[in-house]
């Protein structure tokens, strides 16, 4: 099974995890199947930032450089209540890295949450990792599809490389070799390390 990706830079309510699940959507999020996940998680596409939005995520950013923690979250959290995705993913890398807050899984799946419903693929990615982990409650393998494939369809390229695991074994989606090499070969195209060997 995939191995949680190196997290990248910090800038650049009641979880999903705990309910029953039924059958995922599959690899694409436009592609076949319903999800007992898709009001949780709809298929969303990601807003461009707004220049005020940009111009602080860069304030946050060199503030974080500067391991100046508390400073970043101080700029990076009005952004997130104000529906900032970007910077709510931030605020959860920071969450558990313990950087400028205290070590939270459950702070980390709160803002992960809020950016993934917002359509914000890295969030979706992690935010399933942590599900996959079992960090939040028992692994739940619908929702963990669920998150990978709307990733996926938004080419995150880390998603595509899980989806392929999640397709060649039958977890959380129906078994599905064909739908398992396409999401190797297409992460595999996209760079992922470890893809051109699966």
């Amino acid at each position: 099974s995939p191995s949680p990706a190196a997290t990248p830079s910090p800038v650049s309510g009641a979880s999903a995890a705990a309910r029953g699940g039924a059958s995922a959507q599959s690899g694409a999020a436009s592609q076949a199947g319903q999800s007992s996940y898709e009001a949780d998680f709809p298929a969303a596409k990601l807003a461009p930032a707004t220049p005020q939005e940009t111009a602080a995520l860069k304030e946050a950013s060199e503030a974080y450089g500067r391991q100046d923690y508390a400073k970043a979250v101080s700029i990076l959290t009005p952004l997130a209540q104000s529906e900032s995705a970007r910077a709510a993913f931030s605020l959860g890398l920071m969450a558990m890295r313990g950087h400028g807050m205290p070590m939270s899984t459950e702070t980390a799946e709160k803002w992960w949450t809020r950016a993934a419903r917002a359509g914000f693929p890295d969030a979706q990615y992690h935010l399933g990792i942590m599900y996959h982990q079992a960090l939040r409650g028992a692994r739940n393998p619908e929702l963990i599809a669920r998150l990978w494939s709307l990733a996926a369809a938004q080419g995150q390229g880390d998603a595509m490389f899980g989806m392929g695991f999640m397709y060649r074994a039958g977890d959380g989606v129906p078994k599905d070799l064909k739908k398992s090499a396409k999401m190797f070969t297409d992460a595999a195209n996209l760079g992922h390390p470890g893809a051109a060997y699966e």
